[in-house]
């Protein structure tokens, strides 16, 4: 890292020092984090989304919506339309999960403007609880199940946001509010407050709040820029309470409370940048976005206290973020990787290490071998997870695993061994020494039985000896 980036960044984390102290925002500790796993659904991920409590995690990818919980494995998938082959317009898909993983809710969107919109909300079996294809409303859940929609007017008529009380009973509206033209609209997940991002006439766009009852806290003009493309630098994520709002404009992120007080303000380090990736945690303290350049693609986390960066190979096209940061969810081409603090995935490791090699163990004792010293090595490593010293465990871990499917430690697997409780080795070693033993035995024992013939050499006059 140049000297002028390390500079960067340092200025980036000062700032974020200064801000907190001068705004009483509370300053955290950025961890390191780790990849615990990669899930390859064979096709581009379009985006994801994870589950306040960081145990679920939802894709989508073409026509299709994954379900996973944290662990890697997949729940389910749902096909979210027939045909996808058809469609060859420009497509952009949204996704929330509530912070139980209860609610799914999907939006599809096809084309540059409005012209086909796909709304459902699923639940967590992957059951569809709400339907509208082809329809010209979306909209938020709550973990209570109250909806708000965005409902797109006529061409001379203002768009209307429309909350109920529960989706699954339309007569539940109970209030309506008027904008010029939606782009967005959120509930936090408490029910509690209502956020939406609108463009008046000549594209100057507006966050508003509101409260449950449909009345206006506040209003926050965030600039202008073309309203022709979903592809807008505009966006805005909103904590579980709505006590926080992070918004994007073409130039910075901010973080607002629900007064409308300005709590945190930074300029973009990159300045290509996805806003549909930005996703503030449910405790309203850490964002996460998404971006790329001309020399790389990153997604990025950040707080109070500074910032995290991974580097991909190929362009992040979204990236979420669980309660506390404790898991962050990014898709990169057709790939969803989940990382953890660093605290979390020493856990997760040294646990699945344990796993592993209790499974080993167990298939090897079925086949008949003696594993005595995998399972005391073991029941180590239990003892130091129990103990909260996950580094050791997962080290004992990972030996019992290798000495229970390999039980002389000679890189043969014991069913392929022809003697699994011997290293190989040293068979092979003692085989050898043997044969040039043997060799040289037979060398010496053959120049022991050579005749000696004394040759006079008329010459000379000596005796010389000849070897027969």
């Amino acid at each position: 890292m140049g000297l002028r980036k390390k500079s960067a960044y340092l200025l980036v984390t000062l700032s974020f020092l200064s801000l907190s102290m001068l705004l009483n925002v509370e300053c955290l500790k950025m961890e390191n984090y780790e990849l615990l796993w990669s899930y390859d659904v064979g096709s581009t991920v379009d985006n994801v989304s994870i589950s306040a409590n960081g145990k679920y995690i939802v894709a989508a990818s073409r026509n299709m919506i994954y379900f996973l919980d944290n662990e890697g494995k997949l729940l389910w998938k749902q096909e979210v339309w027939d045909d996808y082959s058809k469609h060859f317009y420009e497509e952009k898909v949204f996704l929330h999960v509530s912070s139980d993983g209860q609610y799914i809710t999907v939006l599809d969107v096809r084309g540059w403007i409005f012209a086909n919109i796909i709304f459902l909300i699923l639940a967590k079996d992957g059951n569809v609880l709400f339907k509208c294809m082809n329809c010209l409303q979306y909209g938020s859940v709550s973990d209570k199940g109250s909806l708000v929609t965005l409902v797109l007017g006529g061409l001379f008529e203002p768009d209307l946001v429309f909350y109920y009380d529960s989706f699954s009973h339309p007569q539940s509206r109970k209030w309506e509010f008027e904008v010029y033209r939606g782009v967005k609209v959120l509930i936090s997940s408490d029910g509690s407050y209502i956020g939406i991002l609108w463009y008046e006439p000549y594209s100057i766009y507006h966050f508003t709040l509101l409260n449950k009852y449909g009345e206006k806290l506040w209003d926050y003009k965030l600039g202008a820029e073309s309203w022709l493309t979903w592809k807008t630098s505009y966006s805005f994520s909103i904590s579980a309470d709505g006590g926080r709002i992070a918004l994007t404009t073409p130039e910075e992120i901010l973080m607002m409370d629900r007064n409308g007080n300005l709590l945190m303000r930074f300029k973009r380090p990159i300045k290509n940048f996805d806003s549909q990736s930005l996703s503030l945690s449910p405790d309203g303290n850490y964002i996460v976005y998404a971006a790329k350049n001309e020399t790389h693609y990153t997604f990025i986390i950040i707080n109070s206290g500074g910032e995290w960066e991974w580097v991909a190979k190929r362009e992040v096209s979204s990236a979420a973020v669980s309660s506390n940061a404790d898991y962050v969810v990014a898709a990169s081409y057709s790939k969803v990787y989940l990382f953890a603090k660093s605290s979390i995935a020493k856990i997760y490791k040294a646990r699945k290490a344990i796993e592993a090699a209790t499974t080993a163990i167990s298939d090897e004792k079925s086949k008949g071998f003696i594993v005595t010293d995998a399972e005391d090595l073991l029941s180590r490593a239990k003892t130091m997870f129990d103990l909260g010293n996950y580094s050791m465990a997962r080290i004992f871990a990972e030996q019992a695993y290798s000495l229970a499917r390999d039980i002389d430690q000679d890189n043969v697997p014991n069913s392929e061994d022809f003697a699994p409780y011997i290293n190989n080795n040293h068979i092979y070693a003692g085989v050898a020494g043997s044969f040039i033993v043997a060799v040289l035995a037979g060398y010496a024992y053959a120049r022991s039985k050579r005749k000696k013939i004394y040759v006079f050499d008329k010459e000379t006059g000596e005796l010389r000896i000849h070897i027969s």
